[in-house]
């Protein structure tokens, strides 16, 4: 069932669900809720419910009625999820999802714009944040975007992240300023054995701290890729070089470029001066 612009009420969606008995891909893009919430506390939670569904993607890339999202997720069958909302909401409640496979998140927490960590009053915005991860933990495939990765990193500020032992495959985002989160997010996938970063270069480059070596680099991941690499960007062959410096049953390496391959003497020479990955198969791409 595939749900586009619908303005709903709340009783009204969940009824719909729920009537349908072997429902499984389900797509809510641009729900509209009706009724004035003014606020988190008057405002009930779009319910998803279902014993037997496998796909759920919402996707919202703007707010028509001027306020955050509410959602809940039921589905103990549920096997793939995918959350998109342009904006901020309010809260994404998981509940019983212990066969869900992969998910695709891209989105805030309500959590305050990047530069503000998650203050006392903000106690409550770590909650979410900590349900939603306990909430995921079978998870072995995860799609996040830089933005939601920015928000866990600030909640670590607050509690240790939660260990995600099941994720194998991690695929992410990160800009040259923000390459400290990366020992970070990987201390929570102690399994890990995939990683994809497409990296980006920044105006402002912030502290780059890549001293910590967290278990999955040392003991478990076997395939990295690195994409938008800029060979004159500092920031990006540190990032090359913590990694395989670090990885003791690294397998494969890819690194793809944005500038031509005959600039790539700088990394060949990088490359070469890691010799002991002998088993390792680096690969450099444009």
């Amino acid at each position: 069932m595939h749900l586009d612009n619908l303005c709903y009420y709340v009783d009204g969606l969940e009824k719909l669900i729920s009537g349908c008995p072997v429902l499984e891909d389900l797509i809510l893009k641009d729900p509209f809720l009706r009724g004035d919430y003014k606020s988190i506390e008057t405002r009930p939670l779009l319910l998803v419910r279902s014993q037997t569904l496998k796909m759920f993607r919402f996707i919202r890339k703007w707010r028509m009625d001027g306020t955050g999202s509410s959602v809940e997720i039921d589905a103990p069958r549920l096997e793939y999820l995918s959350f998109r909302d342009s904006d901020q909401f309010e809260r994404l409640v998981v509940k019983n999802l212990s066969s869900l496979c992969k998910i695709d998140i891209d989105t805030e927490f309500f959590v305050d714009r990047l530069g503000s960590a998650l203050e006392p009053e903000g106690l409550r915005k770590s909650d979410i944040i900590l349900a939603f991860l306990t909430g995921i933990s079978s998870v072995k495939h995860m799609i996040i975007s830089q933005r939601t990765l920015m928000n866990v990193y600030l909640y670590s500020k607050l509690e240790p992240i939660p260990k995600l032992h099941n994720l194998s495959h991690l695929q992410t985002a990160f800009s040259s300023s923000f390459i400290h989160l990366l020992p970070v997010v990987l201390e929570s996938c102690p399994n890990l054995k995939n990683l994809i970063l497409d990296f980006s270069v920044s105006v402002e480059l912030g502290k780059i701290d890549l001293t910590y070596v967290p278990r999955c680099l040392s003991s478990t991941l076997e395939c990295v890729e690195i994409r938008k690499l800029v060979t004159w960007e500092k920031t990006g062959m540190k990032l090359v070089r913590y990694l395989l410096d670090n990885s003791e049953v690294l397998m494969k390496v890819n690194l793809s470029f944005t500038n031509p391959v005959e600039d790539l003497d700088v990394y060949e020479e990088l490359l070469n001066s890691v010799k002991r990955f002998r088993r390792c198969q680096i690969k450099l791409f444009h």
